[in-house]
Formats: C-alpha cells, structure tokens, sequence
C-alpha cells in the first residue's frame, strides 16, 4: 500500500461514526491472528465485544482521593504484575 492510499484510508476512517469505527475494528480484530499480539493488544481486541460495560473502560480518580497503596500492590500482585514501592 502507498503512503497516499494510507492516507486516503486514514482520512475514510476519520469520517466515519463511531459505531461505524467499532465495527471496523471488530472487522480488523476478526482478521488479526490473536496468537501473534502482545498479551496487552490482545486483551484489548478481546474487550471490544464488552464496550456496552463502561465499568469496563472507564476509571477515574480525583486529586483528592486517597489510593490503599497496599491493596492496589496486592491486586496487581494477583494479575501477575511485579510491585516495587519507590520512595
């Protein structure tokens, strides 16, 4: 593909809606063979059939909250992620 027809792709996918987006990437992760992602992109095209849970997607945090440093440490632990406290 020329760098003129990825651009002209680039500029039909900016114009479509977003459902019409999502779509597309269902499409393009259908045709994708998950074995050869990174654990991180599959689990991302895994979650696309999910984006009605906005549980799922969205997390927010305010400056003023306080974060259980030791829970969060504990649930990352659980998911397989190394925890290291810095000072």
């Amino acid at each position: 593909m020329t760098s003129l027809n990825l651009q002209t792709l680039k500029n039909e996918i900016d114009r479509l809606s977003l459902p019409e987006k999502l779509d597309l990437m269902a499409y393009i992760a259908e045709k994708v063979p998950i074995d050869s992602l990174i654990s991180a992109e599959k689990k991302a095209i895994e979650r696309l059939n999910d984006l009605d849970k906005s549980e799922q997607w969205i997390t927010t945090l305010d400056q003023e909250d306080e974060i259980n440093e030791e829970s969060l440490n504990h649930w990352l632990q659980k998911r397989g992620y190394q925890t290291q406290i810095s000072d």
